[in-house]
């Protein structure tokens, strides 16, 4: 039998820091298949990302784990923080505004 069971130690993830249209955003997907991804955020302080509004083709669940700030779609701005939950549709346009710096989780799922 397989085992599949593994632990990531937080001082080992690595991502890639890019550009927004203010300030950067780190991105490091811990797991990324076909029709799930998970992945951790950390958006510095008072930056608007990614350069562009965006859409994932996935559904999306941010998890917050530090930090405020808020998110826009083509209809409405809400602001979070700490201990939220950001929900979205698949497919549906966004983008991230700080004040502070985020740290989330983020999984997209079918």
């Amino acid at each position: 039998m397989e085992v599949s069971l593994k632990v990531i130690e937080g001082a080992s993830i690595k991502g890639d820091w890019n550009e927004g249209q203010k300030g950067r955003v780190l991105i490091a997907n811990l797991v990324d298949e076909k029709n799930f991804l998970l992945g951790l955020r950390e958006i510095e302080p008072g930056s608007l990302v990614p350069k562009k509004v965006h859409h994932h083709t996935l559904k999306q669940a941010n998890y917050i784990i530090s930090g405020s700030g808020t998110i826009t779609n083509t209809k409405q701005t809400i602001s979070f923080k700490a201990g939220d939950v950001i929900l979205l549709d698949g497919n549906e346009e966004h983008y991230f505004e700080t004040k502070t710096g985020i740290r989330m989780v983020e999984i997209r799922y079918r």
